[in-house]
């Protein structure tokens, strides 16, 4: 199937249709130990469907911002979540920019971005968050420096830091993970949080 804006702009399209490569995305056979952790620990629960109920409304769906070759999408989507994915380089769903989404993941894409990116990326999220939504951004941290080469590109292991409104300092927030491999930061759109 060819992905047009036509065929994105369907609201009944499935999730399955909308998984695309990416070029820095690292292909896989199963789901990314971040995403892993989120479903075991429930964090995606709001976007489970009960499949012995017909015709169920589904109260939330996800977005994985940055999903690259989709892997985690095709994985969420055999436990029931309904999940939908975007890559801006590698498919033009710009639908999924005009919904506001209550949850929305963003895997390992902020080490592959400069920081002005990588705080553009941040705010691109929040644009597309649900006034009550939440996101959860995971981060490599086991970068050996700044700049590190690794899948065709340039990897930094930024972390985030959040601040207070009105007030110019940041602060290392609560990160909702810590692994030897990674970080998950949770942050809703009001929050106030840079990469540093």
């Amino acid at each position: 199937m060819k992905l047009t804006d036509d065929v994105l702009a369907m609201p009944d399209t499935d999730p399955r249709d909308l998984i695309v490569g990416g070029s820095t995305a690292k292909s896989r056979m199963y789901m990314s130990a971040p995403m892993r952790y989120l479903l075991a620990h429930g964090h995606l629960k709001r976007a489970r469907v009960d499949t012995t109920q017909p015709n169920q409304m589904f109260d939330c769906e996800m977005l994985d911002y940055g999903c690259g070759r989709g892997d985690d999408i095709r994985d969420l989507l055999q436990e029931n979540i309904k999940a939908f994915g975007y890559d801006p380089y590698h498919i033009d769903a710009k639908w999924t920019l005009g919904v506001k989404w209550p949850l929305v993941t963003c895997i390992y894409v902020a080490n592959v971005l400069g920081r002005k990116e990588a705080n553009s990326l941040i705010g691109d999220i929040q644009n597309i968050l649900r006034h009550d939504g939440v996101a959860f951004m995971a981060i490599r941290n086991d970068l050996p420096e700044l700049g590190a080469r690794g899948r065709n590109c340039t990897q930094t292991p930024w972390k985030i830091e959040f601040g207070s409104r009105g007030s110019s300092e940041y602060h290392m927030g609560q990160t909702l993970y810590k692994s030897p491999g990674f970080y998950i930061y949770k942050f809703g759109k009001g929050d106030k949080c840079k990469v540093a």
